[in-house]
């Protein structure tokens, strides 16, 4: 049997103005959406060592300078404060790239022991398959200059994701062909070891965007599925966001029943494809 108790605000839920109660204090008024523009494929964390600030990170693509960073204390009312690539030194062979389709994709935002990482593929680079997994980490997210030049941790996966274990193991998740596969990394030498398959998701196409949180000494691996556009053979409006759980990180891992968790599939409404969630805590311990 699967529960939880989860207070989830979606960010992208509907147009207009609408009352919800945030981190379960009082309801209030906000309009959506609450990051107008382009800011795909949110990854967030909420860091008290900061002021209790929310930060989220986002897929820029082709655009430069890249990955921007938005910061908040409610939720709703954000502001750019930085650029995680925003230097040439920081990944020189970026200005070759030319294919519209290619670029920074799918930007995860952790924080451990008082440092910010953002791990991200790049792809269009010269590696083989044509993609490049890097990990930039920051003391001050505030600061362009802080972000440095980033590590690269290859391997055949995209939509990478950290992991901290409790006894330092870092492990690595990421997207490769029909599910989600999982990997160890040294972020000092950028070493990996060989990649292995955890979760192929509920039978929705493309699994990706995987995360993976820690709660009641249950692994929850969370991971967006149903294909992003046509290079999957499906229309976007297939996204959707799937959960599953383990007593080891390694697995196995058993999908929830009541998948999908968040899904925009066949409705009518303005804002579709919801996919790439992330879940993080607030000030008072909720979800």
């Amino acid at each position: 049997m699967w529960s939880a108790s989860i207070i989830v605000l979606v960010l992208s839920a509907s147009l207009g103005a609408r009352s919800h109660a945030v981190a379960n204090t009082k309801n209030v008024t906000y309009n959506n959406p609450i990051l107008p523009g382009f800011f795909p494929d949110p990854s967030c964390v909420f860091v008290p060592e900061l002021n209790n600030t929310f930060i989220c990170a986002s897929s820029s693509f082709l655009a430069f300078p890249g990955i921007p960073l938005h910061a908040s204390k409610d939720l709703i009312h954000w502001k750019l404060v930085s650029h995680v690539f925003n230097r040439r030194e920081q990944y020189p062979s970026f200005g070759n790239i030319s294919n519209n389709q290619f670029g920074v994709y799918a930007p995860t935002i952790r924080f451990h022991e008082n440092t910010f990482y953002i791990s991200v593929t790049m792809f269009g680079s010269s590696e083989y398959p044509y993609l490049t997994n890097l990990v930039f980490n920051a003391s001050d997210p505030f600061d362009d200059r802080s972000w440095g030049i980033p590590i690269s941790t290859q391997g055949q996966a995209y939509d990478t994701s950290l992991f901290w274990e409790n006894d330092g193991t870092i492990y690595d998740q990421g997207a490769a062909g029909l599910g989600i596969v999982q990997w160890k990394v040294d972020l000092q030498s950028g070493n990996i070891t060989d990649q292995q398959y955890i979760w192929n998701g509920t039978g929705g196409v493309a699994p990706e965007g995987p995360h993976i949180y820690k709660k009641d000494d249950y692994y929850y691996l969370m991971i967006a599925e149903g294909g992003s556009g046509d290079a999957e053979g499906t229309a976007a409006t297939k996204h959707h966001e799937s959960i599953a759980r383990s007593r080891n990180i390694i697995g196995p891992y058993e999908s929830n029943p009541a998948n999908p968790i968040l899904s925009n599939v066949n409705i009518t409404q303005y804002f579709t494809s919801t996919g790439h969630v992330d879940l993080f805590k607030d000030a008072q311990g909720n979800w």
